[in-house]
């Protein structure tokens, strides 16, 4: 039977996470430094490090691999602040024009009881 694995990573500003999930439902993690002046680099050294708590080979685990996902908090990061390097944009449809800036303002208490809400710290 072959197994099918779900892999997913997550750039950040410093640190880059893998997270590999096997077929059964048990999973592995990774890390690698992030390299903002190339995110191919930190992408590549954090499946290496994510796959090999596997035991396998990058070749053979990115064979059973089903999806591999990218997501990067550095580029929303840039997107919020308008600074960094490359410039970017977002292409959004109408009537969401303002969901990052709603998500940046009330995005961690919304559905929270206000009690809660209150204790939750504000951004740095």
């Amino acid at each position: 039977m072959k197994e099918n694995y779900i892999i997913y990573v997550d750039n950040g500003g410093t640190f880059t996470d893998g997270f590999l999930v096997k077929e059964d439902g048990t999973f592995v993690t990774g890390k690698a430094s992030t390299t903002p002046y190339d995110l191919s680099e930190c992408l590549f050294d954090t499946l290496e490090n994510t796959i090999q708590g596997t035991g396998e080979s990058v070749k053979t685990a990115m064979k059973k691999t089903e999806v591999l996902g990218f997501g990067t908090t550095a580029g929303t990061n840039t997107l919020l602040t308008r600074r960094g390097s490359p410039r970017i944009g977002l292409i959004t449809t109408k009537g969401f024009e303002d969901t990052t800036m709603i998500m940046r303002a009330v995005g961690r208490v919304a559905g929270l009881p206000f009690e809660e809400g209150m204790h939750i710290a504000g951004p740095d």
